[in-house]
């Protein structure tokens, strides 16, 4: 699972590594045509322990017109603009060129006053500049209060959705671990119903197999007769209730059909009054062909008793 916080954390560094989001920040600062193919991963790590989220160089055809990118998202607390320099001068000592940099503000501006005092910013753009970049070639802040009256314009820019993205990071990684819950839950019910499905389909063939493979006219219909009755047990127990539909089904004309072995068992309960003998009328059912599915007199008056014969 990702961290919840962005920043310095795998999330913040894996995404910025993505060839996608790298043609995102590429485009939106460069221009001029210039794509994410042009440039490369660097090394986040420099010589001093210092380390950057994510470093972008030009490629070698490429490095006497293009300048490498810093890319550091933030709390733009007043330190780090002041402790930005280091790092843009051990890029400077690197790779011999004066690099942009990018900085997306996960938390805004430490007080409004080093914003005012600090930063410009102009009215269409999405981002805050510094007017005195020694060590820059140029720079660009973005902040969630920057962004904000650019979120509802369409198409929605792909920089800006970027920053969203780190923005909002904390709320929807902190969700994600119920969102996984949630699909545990799903998987186990996906498990389940196709176990379920399999015992269907495996019994159901059975009983066909059982009639295609029987001669004597009555045990066919009898065995297709248990397969309706099979089937209508398998939806009672599996399928949601139809009773709201006004349109008898074919379901409910299968349900008023009994089958062989209740008629059996209700005649025999007609004829024979009073205490009624279960295993004589197993007995005498077993020797014509009925009762195949139960293994004595026992779970046959369980099954008629609770209604599944």
């Amino acid at each position: 699972m990702l961290p919840s916080q962005p920043g310095y954390d795998v999330f913040g560094k894996e995404i910025l590594r993505a060839y996608e989001i790298k043609d995102i920040v590429i485009k939106s600062l460069v221009r001029n045509g210039i794509l994410g193919d042009d440039y490369t991963l660097g090394p986040t790590e420099q010589r001093d322990g210092r380390h950057l989220d994510m470093l972008y160089l030009p490629l070698d055809k490429f490095i006497e017109s293009l300048a490498p990118v810093i890319v550091e998202v933030q709390k733009n607390r007043q330190g780090f603009y002041w402790s930005s320099d280091p790092l843009l001068f051990e890029c400077i000592r690197c790779h011999r060129f004066i690099p942009h940099l990018v900085v997306i503000s996960n938390a805004g501006f430490s007080s409004k006053r080093y914003r005012n005092t600090t930063f410009n910013k102009e009215e269409n753009e999405p981002f805050y500049t510094h007017p005195c970049q020694s060590w820059a070639k140029s720079t660009k802040f973005y902040t969630p209060e920057s962004i904000a009256i650019h979120m509802d314009k369409e198409p929605l820019d792909k920089m800006i959705a970027l920053c969203h993205v780190f923005y909002a990071g904390k709320e929807y990684y902190a969700s994600q671990k119920v969102a996984l819950d949630i699909y545990s839950i799903d998987t186990d019910k996906i498990a389940k119903l196709f176990a379920d499905t399999q015992s269907f389909c495996d019994t159901v063939e059975c009983q066909f197999q059982k009639i295609l493979n029987e001669n004597d006219r009555k045990r066919q219909l009898k065995y297709a007769k248990d397969v309706v009755h099979f089937v209508r047990q398998f939806k009672r127990k599996c399928l949601p209730s139809t009773d709201e539909c006004a349109v008898t089904s074919i379901e409910s004309i299968c349900e008023q059909q009994e089958s062989e072995d209740l008629i059996f068992v209700k005649e025999k309960r007609r004829i024979n009054a009073g205490r009624f003998n279960w295993n004589n009328c197993y007995s005498e059912s077993r020797t014509e062909g009925l009762f195949q599915r139960y293994s004595s007199h026992t779970t046959l008056r369980k099954a008629f008793e609770r209604e599944t014969l």
